[in-house]
């Protein structure tokens, strides 16, 4: 198996009967899928779209997604999924600056993709899911209306070809685009599924987003392994008890999302009510899990192994730690483990020059799961791809940005971005450390540290919000006072603001620049 496409020609073949995705009270089988997305791939094709052609993917969860990425990977184009939540700007930013030759989507995104066509200047070929538009010249073709799949003609394609691009969800600056081939995507695909040994009696919960990259793993590791992935629709994400009884009335046993999730789930789910024994494996990364409710969830979830699962977009996943038993009290963070299977990696220094071991460092990895660069970001792409010698011959590495340490015991530690390294007063202060340094006092549920300018004079200084379960720490001088006892002076944050949730990206990470937003409007405006 060379592309990403033959997943589902494969299985289709060994369980055709197979539900293959489901979502609300729809599903498909494999061999059902393999026909559909056979169908679209026909349809696209007709309409001169093929290898290399770029097209959107902008719709909520539904079945239809499935149909979507697989149909595209089959006529060769790559697939670009785009967050239907995305404001006019920036969906019409990520549009153009992909070069969509056709939007898969649902009526229900009608009237947003109506506003931003006018502003894109772009020869769209097809629209798949909307009714005819009049005032358009633009083809359209309804869901129901896809051709035979008898009508698809496989392109010539290798495992180098391009299948899909990820934009980062950042809310300044232009939209960015992570490129992947076949390659990467297929290889990433076969080590998860191997790592977490997922088998064809799964069933895969897809919280994530398709614009995020968390979602390959359900939509490629899953059929590759014959599963099936349950499409959580967007409304379960806001509603814990309700996500909760989904878990349990579908029976999943394998979960992927952030930490956040996990975290409500916990605190507001309900689950004395619920029973999530089917659950197996929960793997969860993208940011810090709280040591403290990593506990408590593995006691309520006893019967899984609980997964750490680092790696940036650029490389999908390249290090796990298992756990098997919840931490114990003296664990004031969890590592990212080891650099998982047919993967390489080197913790070095500004100049890319390997770092002693035990010290602190950039995380470079090379692994055949790493992206071909960024689209149509050459420079970006040079700075980030690094050719250097190990083992006797040259590698290409991904620069992740990430400082971590090798500890005694062989496992990496996480010790935040490099580029979330502020400098207060003339002193370094890296704020993944501030957050870790408060993270343990109890009563703490989240928190998360931004610096800021003072409007009166401009200096930086160190801003912490807090979700907190203990009314005692309302009064955040207690706070403050264990800052003081963790951290040097020049690192202490000014002030410290409670609140009752962080605002999240659309991937469902801690918006940062938003939060700082929010303060600068808020308190300091009060202030002034």
């Amino acid at each position: 198996m060379q592309l990403l496409s033959q997943i589902i020609e494969e299985t289709s073949q060994r369980q055709p009967h197979k539900e293959a995705f489901r979502c609300r009270d729809r599903s498909l089988t494999y061999e059902i899928l393999n026909e559909k997305s056979s169908g679209l791939a026909a349809l696209l094709q007709g309409h001169g779209i093929g290898v290399g052609d770029r097209v959107a993917i902008y719709m909520p969860k539904a079945v239809e997604m499935a149909i979507g990425v697989y149909g595209c990977l089959k006529a060769g184009a790559i697939y670009v999924p785009v967050d239907p939540g995305l404001p006019t700007p920036r969906l019409a930013s990520v549009l153009r600056d992909a070069g969509v030759s056709a939007v898969l989507t649902l009526d229900r995104q009608q009237k947003q993709l109506m506003e931003v066509l006018p502003e894109l200047d772009l020869e769209l070929q097809v629209i798949v899911g909307l009714p005819t538009l009049n005032e358009n010249s633009i083809a359209t073709v309804p869901w129901e209306s896809l051709p035979a799949s008898s009508d698809y003609q496989s392109p010539s394609l290798t495992e180098n070809h391009p299948a899909y691009i990820i934009y980062t969800s950042g809310s300044t600056g232009n939209p960015k685009g992570i490129l992947h081939s076949h390659r990467s995507g297929l290889a990433y695909a076969r080590l998860a599924a191997e790592t977490y040994q997922v088998n064809s009696g799964d069933r895969l919960g897809n919280f994530a987003p398709l614009h995020f990259d968390q979602s390959t793993f359900e939509f490629f590791s899953g059929p590759l392994a014959g599963s099936t992935t349950v499409l959580i629709p967007e409304e379960y994400m806001r509603f814990p008890a309700s996500l909760a009884k989904l878990i349990d009335d579908e029976q999943l046993t394998i979960w992927y999302s952030v930490p956040f999730a996990l975290v409500q789930l916990l605190l507001r789910g309900a689950l004395e009510s619920r029973d999530l024994s089917s659950l197996r494996w929960v793997l969860f990364g993208g940011e810090p899990f709280p040591v403290g409710h990593l506990q408590k969830l593995m006691k309520r979830l006893s019967s899984a192994t609980f997964s750490n699962v680092y790696g940036p977009a650029e490389v999908n996943q390249c290090t796990y730690f298992h756990l098997s038993q919840p931490p114990g009290d003296d664990v004031s963070s969890i590592p990212i483990g080891q650099i998982w299977p047919e993967t390489s990696g080197m913790i070095v220094d500004a100049a890319c020059q390997p770092v002693p071991p035990g010290e602190l460092g950039e995380l470079l990895i090379s692994s055949p799961t790493m992206m071909t660069g960024y689209w149509n970001r050459p420079v970006l792409t040079d700075a980030a791809i690094v050719e250097l010698p190990q083992d006797g011959e040259v590698r290409k590495f991904y620069r992740t940005g990430d400082l971590v340490r090798e500890s005694t015991d062989g496992n990496l530690e996480f010790h935040g971005r490099s580029d979330r390294q502020v400098k207060i007063r003339g002193n370094r202060v890296e704020l993944d450390e501030i957050e870790l340094a408060i993270l343990p006092l109890s009563g703490i549920e989240h928190v998360a540290a931004f610096a800021t300018s003072d409007p009166s004079s401009d200096e930086l200084h160190v801003v912490v919000f807090a979700i907190v379960s203990d009314d005692d720490l309302l009064d955040t001088s207690r706070i403050l006072l264990e800052s003081r006892k963790r951290l040097p002076a020049y690192a202490v944050p000014s002030a410290i603001v409670i609140v009752d949730s962080f605002p999240q990206t659309t991937s469902n990470k801690t918006d940062y620049v938003a939060m700082e937003r929010q303060y600068r409007e808020t308190v300091v405006d009060d202030l002034s």
